[in-house]
């Protein structure tokens, strides 16, 4: 570029982004750890920390900002290129589906072990992440998973066709903006006119932000966006004056408005990242996916070897978090790893 300044590279891996994730999945164990389990009656009956961790349900919409930036990050290119949906396609799979459905057979194994499995359940729809409902999974957190197939399914057309694609996106918008004024529309799954998914909007902003501009002062831009993201967040825990919608929008708004700062950054300037971080956000969808029965698993550990009153339910709540991360890191590191990389050979994505 004239001037001397290196264009962008925007397909280069984000190690902030990578940290992005780490976090986001972090927050949410943090959140079931705090609201789920210690004040369970039957485990420790007892809030920890204040309940400042409650809010840790922001990092399901911090997910969604970043699926936003990233599949434009990495498929912009690919808009409007029909021969791209190939590969497209098959990384999403196998990105998704693998680990996710032997979650789910795990599960529904456990489930079925303490006669606890579902009466009616809707296996197709359960397995393939499409459907009426997002509640018809026996993996905790998998209605996120919804909403990620129908954006990446919605990007996908896009890449067959720019205006099919753009006509769909729009459509989609409108269908949300229809709920957000309190109109339901009939037929159309109550998930799919969730203001939520306006969050891939706001990730896809914050890459155009972010790979058109350099941002002034991006660390104390991204550190004021973070600050804003956890004040909302407290004021979710001990107020609740803003409507839930209200509060997910901001979370949205703040998170990508950190990201675009920070990415604007590191799209021109190698940035170093604490390697904690970066292995996190590698295993933050085998946490993720792991999470709730790995917490559960500790907890009723405790609770039946009668050691839950040795220690301080403080202690108990860092113990159970990090036996949660750890195990989800080692899904990831034992099956997740070789597994993506397994197909990833034999479909040459």
């Amino acid at each position: 570029m004239a001037g001397g300044h290196q264009q962008p590279r925007h397909t280069r891996r984000l190690l902030t982004v990578e940290a992005g994730r780490g976090l986001a999945a972090l927050l949410v164990v943090l959140m079931h750890a705090s609201y789920t389990i210690m004040t369970a009656p039957q485990y420790w009956h007892t809030p920890v920390f204040g309940r400042m961790f409650d809010f840790g349900a922001a990092g399901v919409q911090f997910f969604f900002v970043l699926s936003g930036f990233i599949i434009l990050h990495v498929h912009a290119g690919d808009i409007g290129r029909p021969r791209a949906l190939r590969r497209y396609a098959l990384r999403r799979f196998i990105r998704i589906y693998p680990l996710y459905w032997l979650a789910f057979a795990a599960m529904l194994a456990g489930l079925v072990a303490i006669n606890l499995a579902p009466v009616a359940l809707h296996l197709p729809l359960a397995l393939l992440l499409v459907g009426s409902s997002p509640n018809v999974s026996v993996v905790i957190g998998a209605w996120t998973l919804f909403h990620e197939m129908a954006f990446y399914i919605v990007f996908g057309l896009w890449i067959v066709n720019r205006r099919i694609g753009a006509a769909v996106a729009v459509l989609w918008l409108l269908l949300v903006l229809l709920r957000l004024s309190g109109i339901i529309v009939p037929g159309v799954p109550r998930y799919i006119q969730s203001p939520l998914n306006l969050l891939f909007l706001f990730g896809i902003l914050a890459w155009f932000v972010a790979s058109r501009r350099a941002l002034p002062r991006p660390w104390w831009l991204a550190a004021i966006a973070a600050l804003a993201f956890a004040a909302v967040g407290m004021e979710e825990v001990y107020s609740a004056r803003l409507p839930h919608i209200g509060s997910q929008l901001l979370y949205g708004l703040t998170a990508a408005a950190g990201l675009a700062a920070i990415t604007a950054h590191e799209m021109r300037v190698a940035v170093a990242v604490p390697r904690l971080l970066g292995e996190l956000g590698a295993a933050s969808y085998a946490i993720y996916l792991s999470h709730s029965p790995l917490l559960m698993l500790f907890a009723k550990l405790a609770a039946v070897t009668g050691v839950r009153d040795a220690l301080p339910a403080e202690a108990w709540f860092v113990l159970i978090v990090g036996g949660t991360v750890a195990g989800g890191y080692g899904i990831h590191r034992l099956i997740e790893r070789p597994l993506l990389a397994a197909l990833q050979r034999r479909l040459k994505v």
